[in-house]
Formats: structure tokens, sequence, C-alpha cells
């Protein structure tokens, strides 16, 4: 179902015009669409409560989906409806999906008031330090990250391998393509520029800020080893289309709920002692 087709002629107008009148109760106009789940806290009974605001909701491709690859969709995937938000995160994508409703605010629910949102790093709960989660938007869309699938951490390498063949994926939120992933074996002070796998029916070139891309892309890079170092350290990083990067550290984006960490990857790799053979 789509739901901007269900919410015809009361989402939310284009940029520049006025807002539709709300329904009964909603408020004086639509801002945000609030979405409650079956699911409840087995402590108080209140159920998952979240929200999006109207304009993202007005987009195409957010579906009410009641199937996942032509059947009847999994209960642990949201059975009987599930809400698919493309380019935000899981937590607006409601499971077990009981009511939609139009309203004038967001939603009044700890899972959008404060269990995603990011605080500085010096807000720590401690004196002088406090918790004001009313200061922080909820989290909409992630930030660029990447991750190395192969080799394992952990694996080992010959001792007389000069490369590495290393695979990935790398996402971004809100759409944004992947333009670049870096892959390096000494830590990062030295980079190889991995090729980002083609997908079926994209078109050919370099992604374009303006063409949606809501799912991982894949990349392998044949990396250089640093001669008979071990172990070996290897680090990726993501650019997306909007130049985006990712830290090299989690030190700078720390927060108290330890949300949005998407500092490089790191695997670590070790060389066989010379003679030893394989086991």
């Amino acid at each position: 179902v789509d739901l901007p087709r269900l919410l015809a002629g009361a989402s939310a107008a284009p940029a520049g015009s006025s807002p539709p009148a709300a329904p009964a109760g909603a408020g004086s106009v639509v801002r945000h669409v609030l979405m409650e789940g079956y699911d409840r806290d087995p402590t108080s009974g209140v159920p998952y409560l979240t929200s999006v605001p109207a304009e993202v909701a007005a987009s195409a491709g957010i579906l009410l989906a009641y199937e996942m690859n032509g059947q009847e969709i999994p209960r642990e995937h949201g059975y009987p409806v599930r809400a698919v938000v493309p380019g935000v995160v899981a937590s607006r994508a409601v499971k077990w999906l009981e009511k939609v409703k139009l309203s004038a605010v967001d939603s009044p629910g700890k899972f959008y008031q404060s269990d995603y949102k990011v605080l500085s790093p010096n807000a720590t709960g401690a004196p002088g330090c406090p918790l004001d989660w009313d200061s922080a938007p909820a989290i909409m869309e992630l930030p660029v990250q990447s991750a190395i699938c192969d080799p394992a951490a952990g694996s080992v390498l010959e001792p007389d391998s000069t490369s590495v063949r290393v695979r990935g994926y790398a996402v971004s939120g809100g759409g944004r393509g992947i333009a670049r992933v870096d892959v390096s074996a000494d830590g990062g002070q030295s980079w190889t520029t991995a090729q980002i796998l083609p997908k079926p029916g994209a078109p050919e070139g370099p992604p374009q800020w303006w063409a949606k891309d809501y799912g991982w892309s894949l990349w392998e890079a044949e990396v250089p080893l640093p001669t008979g170092k071990t172990p070996v350290e290897l680090v990726c990083k993501a650019v997306d289309v909007a130049y985006n990067t990712q830290p090299s550290s989690a030190l700078p984006i720390w927060n108290i709920r330890g949300l949005l960490n998407n500092s490089w990857h790191r695997v670590t790799l070790t060389r066989r002692s010379p003679g030893t053979g394989s086991s």
C-alpha cells in the first residue's frame, strides 16, 4: 500500500504552499504522521509510538507492507503490516502496525522523544551535565557508513602475501548514494580506492546527488599489504554523494546512548609464521 495515496488530500503541502487542514482532533495542520504498533511495553503497557515528518510521509516510496518477497510478511518482520520508510532509520519503520494518525505535533512516545536522540559528548548525566533530551531532534537519517565483511577479523594471512582482497558494503541516509569507498591495510596511512559493484538497473557512471539510492552499495578492493608486518589492520571509510565521510574514531562523536557511531570500520588480521604451514 502506497502511504502517500492512503493519505491523499491530507498530507503535507509542497514547500512554499499552505499546509492542508488536519482531520478533527489532529491540530490545525498536518506536520507529522504518527504510527503506533501492536507491541506493548511489558511493564507499562504503553505501545510503540513514533512519527515521521509529513513531508517524508508524502514522498513517493513509503509503503505499508503486508507482503515480503511475494508472501505474507513474517511475524518477525512485522505481520500483519509494517511501515517501510526508505532513507530513514529503522526505528521509524514500525512493525506490527496498528494505527496511523495525522497530527500537528510529533510523537509523544519515548522512542521518539528520548531513546533515539544524540546529545553532546559532555552530556553524561553527571552533576552539571544534564541529559536535556528536549534540546535534540529525533534521529531520522543515518550518517554515511561502511563495513568490511571479508576477510573476517582474526583471519590469518600467508607469510608471503603481498595483497588481500577486501569486500564490504556502504550506505548513507536519506537516499544519498555512495561516491567512493577507501580501504587501507596500514591503519589509514595509505589508501586504495575500492570498486563499487554495479546494481541491477542502475545507470552507468558515478552516482548523482539527485538520484535516490536506498540500498547497500557492495564494494571490493585488492589492497597492498605492508611488507612482513603483523598484525595487519584493515580500515574502510565511505564518502557519499554529498561528500559526507566517516570520522577516524568514535571519540569526537561519543554520546551517552552510543548512537550513530559511523567511525572507520577496523578489522585486524595476522600473518602465519614462516614454516608453520596451514592448520
